[in-house]
């Protein structure tokens, strides 16, 4: 299932079927970005300017934690 989080200004992260991250803004529909393909990825919360995610890690199936900037998707570090 989709996961949809949404943050003060009014942007919604939610994943889609095959496992990117996409950010739009609520008042306009505005696409504001997209994660690469290939990375699994699941919105887990919001803090502060990050979004917190649960990454797939590679083939092994291995479960990690992700975060990424709210403002662009890019990634802030992983664990």
């Amino acid at each position: 299932g989709a996961t949809v989080l949404i943050d003060a200004q009014g942007t919604a992260y939610f994943s889609t079927p095959d496992g990117a991250v996409t950010a739009v803004r609520l008042d306009s529909g505005t696409e504001l970005w997209t994660t690469p393909k290939g990375k699994v990825y699941k919105p887990l919360a919001i803090s502060g300017k990050l979004l917190v995610l649960q990454q797939e890690l590679g083939e092994s199936k291995q479960l990690g934690i992700s975060f990424l900037q709210l403002a662009d998707g890019s990634e802030q570090f992983a664990g």
